[in-house]
């Protein structure tokens, strides 16, 4: 399968100190988007064995605005707001600021 053109693996290729080769692979992401939140596998094998790793990606975005903002009840002192719960970014929003003008 081929990977997305933001996905980009660099694999090098060296010798530890006793002189047995290894090889070394990176995968690298660039402008990551919320599709790219996943699970990443590194399957490796030979005619011995095949082994896996695997890592999880989540990516983290700005939290979207609420909507249906609107007053539920009021007094001459005080204002009840509810609101819907927006797309959070992938990370619990840790609070709403609500501002006032006259």
């Amino acid at each position: 399968a081929s990977l997305p053109a933001t996905y980009q693996v660099i694999e090098e290729e060296g010798a530890s100190q006793d002189g047995v080769p290894t090889l070394s692979s990176n995968l690298t992401l660039t402008q990551t988007q919320t599709s790219d939140t996943g699970n990443f596998k590194c399957i490796v094998t030979n005619v011995l064995d095949t082994k896996t790793e695997s890592a999880q990606l989540t990516v983290l975005e700005v939290p979207y605005m609420p909507t249906d903002v609107a007053i539920t009840s009021k007094t001459k002192d005080s204002v009840s707001l509810s609101w819907k719960k927006p797309f959070d970014g992938n990370s619990p929003i840790s609070g709403y600021f609500i501002q006032y003008s006259g």
